[in-house]
């Protein structure tokens, strides 16, 4: 679980009855503000983004312009921190998906609501990690199209349809401003 306003990650056990028991938290601090002071004050964790393999999550932190990766011990649920990747100064990305194609290749496609932008980035499985790398970035409307007064980009959905006369995957990403 992800907390915004209390910029931290916390780890959760799920116990029979139903009740949650908190297991771990990842408290986070900023040295100074990021780029845009009044949305960038303090980490901002917004969501927990499980990876294809179900080993590592990634974690948007708009307030410090980073997406943040945890490597998931499988027997003991436990997260441990692997790395960090820093994305454009000013950017806030908030929400993201993955995607892993036909041919095995993984992509993880993040929304940033401060830019209001759109980003993926090739994925590399190290032993301990995740490595990315940018390979597009778009505004959230499309390319070379005006961002309307006010907008912000807030959640990407990606839909992925088969078309069985062509046997082709085609994959869409729906993104609410």
């Amino acid at each position: 679980m992800s907390g915004s306003d209390t910029s931290a990650v916390t780890t959760w056990k799920i116990l029979p009855s139903g009740g949650l028991k908190a297991m771990q938290v990842f408290q986070y601090q900023l040295k100074a503000p990021g780029t845009i002071p009044s949305r960038q004050d303090k980490p901002h964790e917004h969501e927990v983004i499980l990876d294809p393999t179900g080993s590592f999550i990634v974690v948007p932190d708009l307030g410090a312009d980073l997406l943040r990766i945890f490597a998931i011990n499988k027997t003991t649920s436990m997260l441990s921190e692997s790395s960090t990747y820093a994305v454009i100064p000013g950017t806030g990305p908030r929400h993201g998906t993955f995607l892993k194609t036909e041919t095995g290749a993984t992509y993880l496609f993040i929304i940033a609501e401060l830019a209001n932008t759109i980003a993926s980035y090739s994925v590399k499985y190290t032993g301990t990690g995740l490595e990315l790398t940018q390979v597009f970035l778009s505004g959230a409307y499309g390319i070379n199209v005006a961002i309307p007064a006010g907008a912000g980009a807030a959640e990407a959905i990606l839909s992925v349809s088969s078309s069985s006369a062509a046997n082709s995957q085609s994959s869409k990403l729906d993104m609410n401003a």
